[in-house]
């Protein structure tokens, strides 16, 4: 089969086969310089016959099987594959005799038996009549790829496991089209399954086109990078919920720039904002209702205060004239005292020589008991001109006339039936008097002698 090599048609003049056949047209220097080329080559390069055994294999396909090249050459491509893994080469192989190409990943095995995805580009070659003589195919490992791959799948069902989760409404829509191309639970349970379609047509309601409202020109700087989270609040013209929208742009995963929604209701926060700002209204009318009645009621106290204060000048005028008539009365009970002290002395300058002289004469002719009244009078009038009337003055000025009278007698170790005889009255009012200056003498309930106690004053 090799001989027929010598002059082949190549299916596919672009594919690497081609430097395989073309190179038997160049110079043997040409032809080296390709060989060591593809041996060089970062792809595996391989070679099989129509039955399927391997011809060529350069040193990268060698390695990529943990074989040397010398170990390959010659066996059956099934040693490269699982017996799981043959049904898709061999229906790979079909649509190669088909169309005379195959591109796609097909799994294949290592000298151990582990497992590598790979990427194949494989090509049909046939000899100078057209009749097919091999198949010529690439290999690259994409086991990388597809771990970031698998990777990158992990991480968007974390995300769309995430976005599902929340109770808000969360989308992703293309700027420039506006097209939804993510929504999560929230969205389709309130909207339907509206994937693929401008978001203002689904989301807003009487838009004949790009919201009016939309916030995508704020999301990219000049440089068409992304800037900060744009935070706003919106009523939605579907269902009439108040939503707080955190609107950014993101990289999608093909590179273009997209719009993220997260909207919050906040619905219920609003109605108690809208009643906080109704109280708050009335409690400021309230407030300034009072102040006009507290502004009011200062004015009447500032009145009230101006009425006090000018009864305090009025009091402390009257004061000041009470304190001036207080001296003058003051100075007119000096006057009038001094003036009974003279009155005082007159009287008892005429007892002396007046009365005395006159009760002395009374003394001839009289009987025993008009002599005693007699002598009681002298007494009495000694008495009245002694220091004892001066103290009684001032320590019994609580007493009547006739308790000072009965006061005297007791002091003169009068008994209550002398006394009674002596002033004609009932001995019983006699002791009724002497209970009452003994109560002013404060002797009520003592042991205290009353003539004893009078004499002592």
């Amino acid at each position: 089969m090799v001989d027929d090599l010598n002059n082949p048609k190549i299916e596919n003049p672009n594919s690497t086969a081609d430097l395989i056949f073309i190179s038997s047209q160049f110079s043997k220097r040409m032809e080296e310089n390709i060989i060591s080329a593809i041996n060089q080559s970062c792809e595996g390069i391989a070679l099989v016959d129509m039955d399927g055994h391997l011809l060529f294999v350069n040193p990268t396909f060698a390695r990529q099987h943990d074989y040397h090249s010398d170990e390959l050459v010659g066996k059956h491509l099934s040693i490269l594959h699982s017996e799981k893994q043959m049904p898709v080469v061999n229906c790979a192989n079909r649509q190669i005799f088909e169309t005379g190409v195959f591109d796609g990943e097909i799994w294949h095995i290592r000298r151990d038996g582990t497992a590598f995805p790979g990427s194949m580009h494989n090509t049909l070659i046939r000899d100078g009549s057209g009749v097919p003589v091999g198949i010529l195919g690439t290999l690259r490992d994409i086991t990388r790829r597809k771990q970031v791959e698998g990777a990158l799948v992990s991480a968007n069902e974390r995300f769309v496991a995430v976005m599902d989760s929340l109770d808000s409404v969360v989308y992703v829509a293309d700027i420039d089209t506006h097209e939804l191309l993510f929504i999560n639970q929230t969205v389709k349970k309130q909207f339907g399954d509206i994937s693929g379609q401008p978001c203002w047509n689904v989301l807003q309601s009487g838009q004949m086109g790009p919201c009016d409202f939309c916030t995508n020109h704020k999301l990219l700087d000049d440089n068409g990078n992304p800037t900060d989270p744009h935070i706003w609040e919106f009523q939605n013209t579907v269902d009439q919920e108040w939503y707080e929208c955190h609107d950014q742009a993101i990289s999608w995963p093909d590179g273009r720039k997209v719009r993220l929604e997260i909207a919050t209701n906040i619905s219920e926060r609003k109605q108690i904002e809208a009643e906080l700002q109704d109280y708050k209204y009335n409690l400021e009318n309230k407030i300034k209702v009072r102040t006009r009645e507290l502004n009011q009621l200062d004015k009447k106290l500032e009145l009230k205060i101006k009425d006090v204060r000018k009864a305090q000048k009025t009091i402390k005028d009257q004061n000041r004239q009470l304190e001036q008539k207080n001296i003058t009365l003051n100075e007119l009970l000096a006057h009038l005292e001094k003036e009974k002290d003279l009155l005082e002395e007159k009287v008892l300058l005429n007892i002396d020589r007046l009365v005395k002289p006159l009760l002395g004469n009374l003394r001839s002719g009289v009987n025993p008991v008009q002599e005693r009244i007699i002598d009681l009078i002298n007494q009495n009038l000694e008495t009245i001109t002694s220091s004892f009337s001066q103290k009684m003055k001032h320590q019994l000025n609580t007493m009547s006339p006739r308790e000072i009278e009965i006061c005297s007698l007791i002091r003169k170790d009068l008994r209550t039936k002398e006394i009674a005889r002596i002033l004609n009255l009932a001995e019983a009012t006699v002791i009724s008097h002497r209970n009452r200056i003994r109560r002013k003498l404060g002797l009520r309930n003592t042991a205290t002698n009353l003539a004893t106690f009078l004499n002592s004053l």
